[in-house]
C-alpha cells in the first residue's frame, strides 16, 4: 500500500507541473504581445482614457 501512495503522490506532482507548463505558454505569449504592443505604440493612455 506504501508504494501505491507513492506512485500516486508522485503522478500527481507530474501532473501538477505539466499543467502549469500549459498555463505558462498563453500568460507568455500575451505579455509579450502586450509589451510590443506598448513598444509600438505611441500613446496607450491619453487625457480621453485608454486607447
Amino acid at each position: 500500500m506504501e508504494l501505491v501512495d507513492k506512485i500516486t503522490k508522485a503522478y500527481r506532482s507530474s501532473v501538477d507541473t505539466s499543467s502549469n507548463k500549459y498555463l505558462m505558454v498563453p500568460i507568455f505569449i500575451f505579455f509579450s504581445l502586450l509589451i510590443l504592443a506598448m513598444i509600438r505604440s505611441p500613446i496607450i493612455i491619453s487625457q480621453s482614457g485608454i486607447g
